[in-house]
């Protein structure tokens, strides 16, 4: 089962990803991208790797050595190496894979998309996390693979948590492995 959850900055995709998971009793392996703060500013962002923990900083706003996106310098090695590496690993284990999020910076580096094509093409239970704007929603339609997608919002947030598990319960014809209460 392939599920996709997209929507605009600052909604509560990963919130929403969060409410999931925890209900689903396996952990996730995969990765998280985590924003750093200094002073209330947005000034760079983490790939941490959701098995061991361990993140790397991949774009910074005072990186001078880096590639610039926009405001941010980044370094793609981080991708090329520790994420294409992430995504290894995953496709290696059993369980959820949960990839949270996919956005704009990291589709300059050809080698973590084409890893990310290969990881999608896998019949595994994945959930992903894609930034609305991400060109790489249109490179996942074109697969042709089946899954899930849906739009979170302000408005169905909440309610779209439940609908997704109800929609791995029935697909899963099982419900031992998880924690169905919604409360």
């Amino acid at each position: 089962m392939r599920i996709l959850i997209t929507g605009e900055r600052g909604v509560g995709k990963t919130t929403l990803a969060d409410r999931v998971f925890e209900k689903l009793i396996a952990k996730p392996v995969g990765f998280r991208t985590i924003p750093l703060y200094e002073n209330y500013r947005k000034v760079g962002y983490f790939l941490q790797d959701l098995q061991t923990g361990e993140k790397r900083l991949f774009a910074h706003r005072d990186f001078t050595d880096a590639e610039r996106f926009a405001e941010f310098g980044l370094h793609k090695r981080v991708f090329e190496e520790f994420g294409i590496s992430i995504l290894t690993n995953a496709s290696l284990k059993s369980g959820w894979i949960l990839l949270d999020e996919i956005g704009v910076m990291e589709m300059g580096c050809a080698p973590f998309v084409e890893a990310l094509g290969n990881l999608w093409r896998l019949p595994r239970n994945q959930f992903w996390v894609v930034q609305k704007r991400s060109p790489f929603l249109e490179t996942l339609a074109k697969m042709g693979l089946p899954y899930m997608r849906f739009e979170v919002t302000v408005f169905n947030r909440v309610e779209l948590a439940h609908e997704i598990l109800k929609e791995i319960r029935n697909s899963e014809g099982s419900a031992d492995s998880y924690d169905w209460s919604l409360s």
